[in-house]
């Protein structure tokens, strides 16, 4: 019995240790160390922290109102109905809040008119409010509707008191917020803490809140004890809401019935806030679920690897749990209590801290296996979903039942705990599995964080800059997929029950190999991540000449730098929108081009930052934009802009900037486009190449608009492209090709010959993470090496 209680002890406390508290100790050991020299620029932390603070208490007090009655509905239905609701509550859970976003977001689209309508009244910004306050509630009401319908249901004492004394409605009410306002409280609460720790619908929103603005800090060189005010309050958040949890435990179950209810008015609350968006999401799929599949089968195939392993390790914490739960050693007990406060704080931190402590610490330590292997995104994963696997070991303990028989049988061996605890452990371990294979699959910030470069990354990595840039095909059928995995996990795990832990072991094996490709040698470094002069956060627009590199980042600034690498200086843009341009060029003059994306315009600067001209509005017809991303300048003088978001097409301008004509259109045909991202002009015909990126190929048109090829097709092969980028001629007869999709470069002749391919995913000099630019200088190639937030300078010394 004591060597049994040891080994538990072991494994339940090792599994924290490995996956929270070591890393804790040791990155806030280094960030410590660290943050006095720190050089990164802070906002104001307390008007971000109060912004925060005011979403999420104001959502959780609307979802609460929603969901309270809603609750105390759902315990008045027939047993078999109510079980099928609250299942239906739990998979809406489940399914990501981003996902009820993007698609409130994409009823809207540029292009259309109610988008033209909005951005002529101002009105753009209210209704992507509009859309995210929607979005959040629309995901967070399930949560008091299931503390509610549980209190109702384990204590009916004042619905029976109701129907005695009768009384008006508003006097029922007001009783009903007295008698359950300890546990409205904890559940405004509980939401405040779901909603403080989404980063992903605040970023597409682009709203500043405590989670993306520490995620802003870590990506720019930064610690999370740079920006103290903001650990502190995400961590204080965490800590109140494991409180909640704990302090309000369920009240004992009565006996007594009351009447059983229509389910209509519940089922209609959910339709409109939760399952009219995910309806929309699988209806506006069509094909693109297929093309999905035949693009990211790779990525799919890593998704399901890493959540099978957050299963397995998560079945092992369930059943630690419970069995130390029922132990009859107090410390024992008293000690699995601690694990489940633990895993239950660290759910609701913030994925920006959870994930620079993780990256710091294996990093940092030297452990490489798990810094470049996906086990990183496994103890990512499971600081999220290890709070469900410990609770649920916790219910299983809480059986009198259970305990009863655990304390007669004494919990010898493993075969008599699970004998005594076989109902519950059943019921809780489908949930369990069902929750976290889920949840897993779907986590975007923490996975779009630590996931190594590769081949092949988690779809969620795909999925995020899927809905950054524009591409609602591949959203959509994303989240069809997760709508499906949600759906379908509860009922397949039943069989998963049978497999062998050899089957597992190999899982975990297979997903933890990493296969890197071979580097650009002779490649060299410009810059690195950070928001000082020399540095990048995320650089995406790049131009050359013989004199000098130009780089625009998302920090809106436009850094100048020698053809070796040497910084020479930095302007800060005149920019207002809500976003940064993804295109810039040069012209004989030394005239520098910008492609303002968010704010529909050219913009014309000298080489002392000095505005010589912009040209450009919002709108759908001549000389207007919607999201410029590129310049290109023609053998008969004229200038080739390209834009996305609904034109999706190449306009033609005179250098004065005065429309003349414009081609292409919003499509997958031979004449259309999906975002052309990059053109590039050849020297010999003055035909355009254009990167057809979401239709993953190269078109070749003349000045007029004229196709003459198309060059490429989706896929990862060689001469197959995955969302090409960047696209420049190194010499007469042969082009290079960027591919964000592919991470490498791609070299074509010019009749459509793919000639060579190199470099490839990584972060080690010669690879990329998602390459987005790609330029010739006066001594090599240069590259946007967005992921990797630098440049890269490699050798013009490609043979083919």
């Amino acid at each position: 019995m004591k060597r049994s209680n040891l080994l538990v002890l072991i494994i339940g406390i090792g599994i924290v240790v490995i996956a929270v508290l070591f890393p804790s100790a040791f990155a806030l050991f280094v960030s410590t160390e660290n943050s006095k020299s720190s050089t990164v620029l802070l906002p104001d932390s307390f008007s971000i922290v109060f912004r925060t603070l005011e979403w999420s208490f104001s959502v959780a007090i609307i979802a609460t109102m929603i969901g309270w009655p809603v609750g105390i509905r759902i315990a008045t239905l027939q047993k078999n109905i109510r079980m099928g609701v609250i299942a239906l509550l739990v998979m809406t859970l489940i399914i990501p809040a981003y996902a009820i976003f993007y698609v409130w977001w994409q009823c809207w689209p540029s292009g259309t008119s109610l988008h033209a309508y909005m951005v002529e009244h101002n009105m753009l910004r209210v209704a992507t409010m509009v859309c995210l306050a929607a979005a959040l509630v629309g995901w967070a009401w399930p949560i008091p509707a299931l503390i509610s319908a549980m209190s109702a249901r384990s204590d009916r004492s004042l619905a029976i008191l109701e129907q005695l004394d009768g009384g008006s409605r508003f006097i029922r009410i007001i009783e009903r917020i007295r008698y359950d306002k300890k546990l409205m409280l904890a559940s405004v609460v509980l939401v405040a803490a779901f909603i403080a720790s989404n980063t992903t619908c605040f970023d597409l929103a682009q709203v500043v809140t405590i989670g993306n603005e520490l995620r802003s800090v870590v990506a720019s060189g930064g610690s999370a004890l740079g920006a103290p005010v903001l650990s502190l309050t995400g961590l204080s958040i965490a800590i109140l809401a494991s409180l909640a949890i704990v302090r309000n435990v369920p009240r004992k179950v009565s006996a007594a019935t009351v009447p059983s209810r229509s389910p209509l008015p519940v089922l209609s609350v959910w339709f409109l806030l939760s399952g009219l968006p995910l309806v929309l999401a699988v209806v506006v799929t069509g094909s693109a679920l297929a093309k999905l599949i035949s693009l990211y089968s790779g990525d799919i195939a890593v998704s399901v690897s890493l959540a099978v392993m957050a299963v397995f390790v998560s079945g092992l914490l369930f059943i630690v749990s419970a069995s130390m739960h029922l132990s009859l050693c107090s410390k024992t007990r008293m000690t699995a209590k601690v694990l489940d406060g633990i895993w239950i704080v660290v759910a609701f931190l913030p994925a920006s801290l959870v994930g620079s402590a993780l990256a710091t610490t294996w990093h940092g330590s030297g452990a490489e296996l798990v810094y470049r292997t996906p086990l990183i995104v496994v103890l990512a994963l499971l600081t999220k979903v290890g709070f469900i696997a410990s609770l649920s070991g916790r219910w299983v303990a809480s059986s009198q039942q259970t305990q009863t028989l655990c304390t007669v049988d004494g919990i010898v061996s493993i075969r008599v705990f699970l004998s005594a605890a076989r109902a519950r452990l059943l019921v809780a371990g489908v949930l369990v599995v069902g929750v976290v294979f889920s949840v897993t699959v779907s986590e975007v910030a923490l996975t779009n964080q630590l996931a190594p470069p590769a081949t092949h990354q988690p779809i969620a990595v795909a999925l995020l800059n899927a809905m950054h840039y524009q591409r609602p095909e591949i959203v959509s059928s994303a989240l069809v997929l997760i709508i499906g995995f949600a759906c379908v996990c509860g009922l397949c795990v039943l069989f998963a029950y049978r497999s062998s832990a050899s089957l597992l072991l190999l899982v975990l094996l297979v997903s933890c190999s990493s296969f890197e490709q071979e580097p650009v040698v002779l490649a060299n470094l410009i810059g690195g991540v950070g928001r000082t002069d020399g540095r990048f956060t995320t650089p995406r627009a790049i131009a050359t000449s013989d004199a000098v590199i130009v780089v625009i980042d998302k920090t809106g600034r436009l850094q100048r730098f020698t053809p070796e690498g040497t910084f020479l200086s930095s302007w800060d843009l005149p920019l207002s929108g809500t976003g940064f341009p993804t295109g810039v060029s040069m012209d004989s003059e030394g005239l520098v081009w910008i492609a303002d994306t968010h704010q529909q315009r050219i913009l014309v600067l000298d080489q002392e930052g000095n505005e010589v001209r912009s040209f450009g509005e919002y709108g759908t017809g001549d000389g207007q934009f919607l999201y410029p991303t590129d310049i290109a300048f023609g053998k008969g003088g004229e200038v080739f802009v390209s834009e996305y978001g609904g034109n999706d097409r190449v306009n033609v301008y005179t250098r004065e900037g005065e429309f003349q004509y414009s081609f292409g259109h919003f499509g997958s045909d031979e004449e259309g486009f999906l975002r052309p991202q990059s053109i590039a002009v050849s020297p010999v015909t003055g035909n355009l190449f254009i990167t057809d990126a979401g239709n993953h190929r190269i078109i070749e048109r003349t000045p007029r608009g004229e196709v003459v090829q198309i060059i490429g097709s989706a896929g990862r092969a060689q001469g197959e492209l995955l969302y090409p980028y960047g696209i420049v001629f190194d010499a007469q007869e042969t082009l290079l090709v960027c591919e964000f999709g592919n991470n490498r470069l791609q070299r074509f002749s010019v009749n459509g010959e793919s000639l060579q391919t190199f470099g490839g995913a990584g972060d080690k000099t010669g690879l990329f993470k998602t390459p987005w630019a790609v330029e010739i200088g006066q001594d090599g190639i240069i590259v946007a090496d967005t992921g990797n937030n630098r440049l890269q300078r490699l050798p013009d010394m490609m043979v083919y």
